[in-house]
């Protein structure tokens, strides 16, 4: 703040004050020099400046910080064997950002349901031979054709279902299926589950047309399968299904 001379009664006023406090002279509001006009204008330029670089950086930083939020729900999502949302989560990232980690991501999620849901078949299977010794087939259980037929019938299905099971990489469950399939006791089941041993034999025990001698060869038939087939799962049910 400066003094000057009221240009009315001359005396002295503060610089900034309107109107003179002796004798009421309106002061007029001094206009800018060229000086001051110019470095309004640089200032002006430089604030425009400024946005222009800064809000690009803002932006891109703003996407960096939520892509790597996004990449980390992605990843508890895995972590938690949720592989559905993970898979969704990382196919999301990857129309963000189309990077090799991303891919490889959706890679390894995809054969991790795969893998889950062939341990689905696999438990599934297992818990079907169970059910089929303890109460079809294990020893002291009264087994007659017919009862062979329809379980030898609903055998096949299964059988069919864990043949169709791909075992194509290394992980332990893949090693698991292989040993299983590898084993001699496993082809006899089949062999004897496929035979045609059994096939309709249900509706002519039904009606009782098996006379004494073909009854006697049957029933050897019937025990013999039934060995074969106890053997199979007894060495399948000692295997642990991985976890992992």
């Amino acid at each position: 703040m400066a003094l000057i001379n009221c240009p009315e009664c001359e005396k002295e006023i503060s610089d900034t004050t309107k109107q003179c406090p002796n004798c009421g002279f309106k002061r007029k509001k001094p206009k800018k020099t060229i000086k001051q006009k110019k470095l309004i204008i640089s200032i002006a330029i430089l604030c425009v400046c400024i946005i222009g670089i800064g809000t690009p950086i803002t932006i891109s930083y703003i996407q960096n910080k939520t892509y790597e939020n996004n990449l980390s729900v992605a990843d508890d999502f895995f972590k938690n064997k949720q592989y559905d949302k993970a898979l969704s989560a990382f196919k999301s990232l990857q129309t963000d950002k189309n990077t090799s980690d991303v891919t490889k991501k959706i890679k390894i999620t995809e054969e991790k349901i795969i893998e889950n849901e062939n341990r689905n078949k696999v438990v599934g299977f297992v818990n079907f031979i169970k059910k089929l010794q303890e109460t079809k087939l294990r020893s002291g259980i009264t087994v007659t054709l017919s009862d062979m037929e329809y379980s030898m019938r609903d055998l096949v299905s299964q059988l069919k279902t864990f043949e169709g099971i791909s075992a194509n990489d290394k992980s332990e469950l893949s090693t698991y299926i292989i040993a299983i399939k590898d084993s001699l006791n496993y082809k006899l089941m089949k062999i004897q589950a496929n035979s045609d041993s059994f096939k309709n034999t249900g509706l002519a025990d039904g009606y009782g047309q098996i006379d004494a001698q073909m009854n006697a060869i049957n029933t050897i038939s019937v025990a013999s399968a039934r060995n074969t087939i106890n053997d199979a799962i007894d060495e399948i049910l000692l295997k642990q299904i991985p976890t992992t």
